[in-house]
């Protein structure tokens, strides 16, 4: 699985990393993180042609605006 944390607060990406790692160990599955504190970057990366089975996305980042971010998510991969 791999999922994408865009979150622009260290205290929480450290929790929902964990929380993520725990989880999918638990099932036995593996996990791979891709964290981003903006999300310029990680529509960046999916333009490259990065994918991600999963997104968490915080609403309000510091530099731009988490619904913003899922309008042009959408508009890269449905």
């Amino acid at each position: 699985m791999k999922v994408a944390i865009c979150e622009d607060e260290p205290v929480y990406v450290d929790h929902e990393s964990k929380q993520l790692k725990t989880f999918f160990e638990e099932r036995g599955e593996e996990v791979k993180l891709t964290c981003f504190s903006d999300g310029t970057p990680l529509l960046r990366a999916l333009l490259e042609g990065e994918r991600y089975d999963l997104i968490l996305l915080d609403l309000q980042l510091e530099n731009s605006d988490g619904m913003n971010v899922a309008e042009e998510i959408r508009k890269i991969d449905r």
